[in-house]
């Protein structure tokens, strides 16, 4: 995802609509300046006006964003990213696996701790009553 991409398919799609950065602006309900700002790389792209701003300009955010017309355009590079990035995809699986297990296994100390507690509770509250 680059941003000077993406601002460029916004600007193409905008030019293509036949829409003014004013009147665009106002269509999606900023002034024209930040709307410039946008086109000019001057406020971040990851910009909460990104899907209204794919919606009038009839476009999808997938391609807006990624270049990419269709669903399956988008999901085929999403199981190219997977591919790609496997290794590390596998390293935080594992990671993620065994934090569980450490948490799972403190847990259980936890419990055992607690279960403990409770029972030198109880017998300590069983004395106090035979001592009265």
């Amino acid at each position: 995802m680059n941003s000077d991409e993406i601002r460029e398919r916004i600007k193409s799609a905008r030019l293509a609509n036949r829409f003014s950065q004013e009147t665009f602006a106002g269509k999606i309900g900023i002034s024209a300046n930040s709307y410039g700002d946008i086109e000019n790389g001057k406020t971040r792209l990851i910009h909460p006006k990104l899907p209204l701003i794919a919606r009038e300009l009839n476009i999808s955010v997938e391609y807006l964003l990624f270049g990419m017309t269709g669903k399956g355009e988008f999901e085929e590079r999403v199981r190219e990213l997977e591919k790609k990035h496997q290794r590390e995809i596998e390293q935080i699986r594992t990671m993620m696996l065994i934090n569980q297990e450490e948490f799972n296994g403190e847990n259980s100390v936890l419990r055992a701790k607690v279960e403990s507690l409770t029972k030198i509770i109880g017998v300590l509250q069983d004395s106090q009553k035979k001592s009265y």
